[in-house]
């Protein structure tokens, strides 16, 4: 879908005053605007109020009551752009820096994050440099340069406001991590690792918990993690989640409804089973170099996994990206609810539902 459409799109069913769509899939992610009437066609001569061109990009328009905010790649630079919502004019437009090119999948881009948006702060994040806050008037408040990444895909996760904070999300092949930034001046307030998480692209909800917390619900490999928003501590996790994680979690009362799906041989019965990492060693390491390559691995179903676990990128799998790979291929693909709250691992009492299987990146609709 062109930026033409997208901005005419979004004006025709949000009116200035009507709901804030404020991030990534709109008020905290659930996709849903409340209030409001809305056309039951949209075509290029239906229900359309004006077109703007725009420079190419994957991010979502976010909203702030009078404008409309975007990033873009225009020719090799990276730019974040403000319409005004009455006639879809640019507001103002602003160079970001671009130290690096990162490799992304087709289906990403470089400008493929959505801003976030609220009553006086603008955030972006780029891949190829990092984070960068406005006001509303396109007036710099601070930059935060962040990386080099090696998501083999390139990030896709989105900034969320939470309060004073910015959360932002970066899975990644090693070095994974979930982070708060100040919102007035972009200082690091905390960063939390992510062990297990070795891809994903989830972009995280929010949801404030009976003592009055608010807590960052964010998937990733394996589990379904929530940390303080304020200090990033830890606070509750459910396993059984598949190694690949992009779908944002809906959070609707005290429930949230998520979705994960990694490969088909993640899906039920088509499970590979792989022998732990001593074991395969003793078997499959002709060279004998206490790793294992792709050659040495016989199944052409597992070896055409081995770029996405050779995380290091060196021709071997160590005893961490073999167990890897055999956690992922373990796995399987699910659609799930699990009731929001406690402390610790809560798998085993929090978990409302399971299904086995789901779509490959589309969020839950509910």
């Amino acid at each position: 879908m062109s930026l033409i459409l997208v901005a005419s799109l979004v004006l025709s069913c949000l009116q200035p005053g009507g709901a804030s769509w404020n991030r990534f899939r709109g008020p905290n992610g659930t996709g849903i605007a409340a209030g409001g009437s809305y056309p039951a066609e949209i075509g290029p001569e239906k229900n359309v109020v004006w077109k703007s061109a725009l420079p190419p990009g994957r991010s979502s328009p976010v909203l702030s009551r009078t404008r409309i905010f975007l990033t873009a790649l225009e020719g090799e630079e990276l730019v974040t752009l403000a319409l005004e919502r009455a006639d879809g004019k640019l507001a103002w437009k602003r160079p970001a820096p671009r130290p690096r090119k990162a490799k992304f999948h087709p289906d990403n881009h470089p400008a493929a994050p959505s801003a976030a948006v609220d009553d006086d702060t603008v955030v972006v994040f780029f891949d190829e440099f990092g984070l960068l806050a406005y006001d509303h008037d396109g007036n710099e408040r601070w930059r935060r340069a962040l990386g080099p990444f090696d998501n083999l895909y390139g990030l896709g996760a989105s900034p969320i406001l939470a309060g004073e904070v910015v959360v932002l999300a970066c899975d990644q092949s090693t070095g994974s991590f979930v982070a708060g930034f100040s919102k007035k001046d972009g200082k690091e307030l905390w960063r939390t690792d992510r062990p297990q998480a070795v891809s994903g692209h989830c972009t995280p909800a929010l949801w404030k918990a009976a003592d009055g917390h608010e807590e960052v619900v964010l998937p990733g490999s394996y589990l379904l993690d929530a940390y303080d928003a304020k200090t990033g501590a830890r606070r509750w996790w459910v396993t059984g989640l598949p190694a690949e994680m992009k779908s944002v979690p809906v959070v609707l009362g005290d429930r949230v409804y998520l979705h994960g799906y990694n490969s088909p041989l993640n899906e039920l019965g088509n499970q590979v089973e792989l022998a732990p990492f001593a074991e395969a060693l003793a078997k499959l390491d002709a060279n004998e170099d206490q790793r294992i390559s792709s050659k040495e691995i016989p199944d052409p179903r597992v070896s055409g996994y081995f770029e996405y676990y050779d995380l290091v990128a060196d021709g071997g799998l160590d005893e961490r990206e073999w167990e890897g790979l055999r956690t992922s291929l373990g796995a399987l693909n699910s659609a799930q609810c699990v009731r929001l709250g406690g402390r610790g691992d809560v798998t085993a009492t929090s978990v409302v539902w399971r299904y086995q299987g789901g779509p490959q990146a589309r969020s839950p609709p509910v």
